[in-house]
């Protein structure tokens, strides 16, 4: 304000702070519960319609939480198994940020400095620049990365030795499957290219436990992209396996998923574009098991959709977070949106949304990106 002012509007009286821009001291705000978290602010006013008799529902919106601070390079991309027992995040690493980096954080174990620290596994994922893609598959416990060149597995749950192997897979996305990752049934991997998406069924491929000291695929990886040191020992060379069989888009080859998330009750990939790469921000839906054949197309959107997300306490809602700022509930049978939240401040970006029914209640979270830091706020 001195600037305003001193210099913009000299002798002027300071204006007044816009509403947005005002926030109460914690001291001076509602606080729910003992145990609620000084990070938290309540709006005053607002009913909460959860209690006793939905205990979840109700740490949940009384923001009860316990928070630990552990220094590391700010995640790219991060998941949590569906027990609640494993996140896991990628991250760049190194002096010019370069190096891929995967962390494990361990929920149901001590860390060997006692039950206060939480147990933290590093790891180098071998790749030959940062991953772009990340996900997770709950039934064999893998965690899949991906630059364009490769994808990569690794276990989470421990092998017969007590301890968690490293590589398990290594695939080969040939640079034109650099789009994001899908989790199928039946223990299959789908990765987006333009107009068609690559297939691994996992069960079937060669481990690195198998061939002990052998490249994976056909020779080596060709590091001509690579922002690592080429001769760096941190980077695994085998190329990887190519793909088990290769989905066409049925209905228009020029579609490019930027993001997408698989929607297991109705067995359709939810899929958004990006401007940047097509032109367009459309967002659809794709049946991929009968020739990837285009559902339905979702409208409303004002910009990117930068992430979608599906609850299995409401098997026919789906929900989009969108760089215009809001969050879209969807019919999943129905073109146009149900309920738009605006969820920013000054057209935040909505860049992400969890929806979850905590004993029955429906309810989402979404971070907000303003200028200097990221907000979740929950509904």
């Amino acid at each position: 304000m001195t600037f305003y002012t001193q210099y913009l509007h000299p002798g002027t009286d300071r204006p007044p702070l816009p509403g947005f821009a005002k926030t109460d001291p914690w001291t001076r705000t509602p606080r729910p519960h003992p145990f609620t978290t000084r990070l938290s602010r309540f709006r005053p006013g607002v009913p909460i319609t959860v209690s006793s008799s939905t205990p979840r529902a109700q740490v949940l919106y009384q923001a009860r939480a316990e928070v630990q601070s552990n220094p590391m390079a700010a995640p790219t991309a991060m998941a949590m198994s569906s027990d609640g027992s494993v996140l896991a995040m990628s991250a760049a690493d190194g002096s010019k940020s370069a190096d891929p980096i995967l962390r494990m954080v361990r929920f149901d174990q001590d860390d060997e400095d006692g039950p206060r620290v939480l147990p933290v596994v590093r790891q180098n994922p071998g790749l030959s620049n940062v991953a772009q893609a990340f996900e997770m598959d709950n039934e064999p416990t893998l965690i899949l990365l991906a630059d364009d060149d490769r994808i990569k597995s690794f276990r989470w749950g421990p092998n017969a030795d007590g301890e968690l192997p490293t590589n398990i897979h290594t695939m080969n996305s040939e640079r034109i499957f650099n789009g994001p990752l899908a989790v199928l049934a039946g223990g299959r991997l789908l990765r987006a290219g333009k107009g068609k998406a690559a297939l691994w069924n996992l069960d079937a491929l060669e481990t690195h436990q198998d061939s002990l000291g052998k490249f994976i695929g056909d020779g080596e990886v060709n590091l001509d992209n690579s922002w690592r040191h080429a001769h760096s020992d941190a980077i695994e060379r085998s190329s990887g396996s190519k793909a088990t069989a290769i989905v066409a888009f049925a209905d228009d080859p020029e579609d490019q998923p930027a993001t997408w998330h698989w929607h297991k009750p109705r067995g359709h990939l939810l899929c958004a574009e990006r401007m940047r790469d097509t032109e367009g921000f459309s967002c659809i839906s794709l049946d991929i098991e009968h020739g990837g054949r285009r559902v339905t197309r979702y409208l409303g959107h004002g910009h990117d959709p930068e992430k979608v997300a599906t609850s299995a306490g409401d098997l026919n809602v789906s929900w989009t977070a969108c760089a215009d700022g809001h969050a879209r509930m969807f019919d999943v049978r129905r073109p146009l949106p149900v309920l738009t939240f605006d969820t920013g401040r000054q057209s935040d970006v909505c860049a992400g949304i969890v929806c979850i029914h905590p004993d029955g209640v429906p309810s989402m979270s979404f971070p907000f990106l303003p200028l200097r830091a990221s907000c979740r706020c929950p509904w």
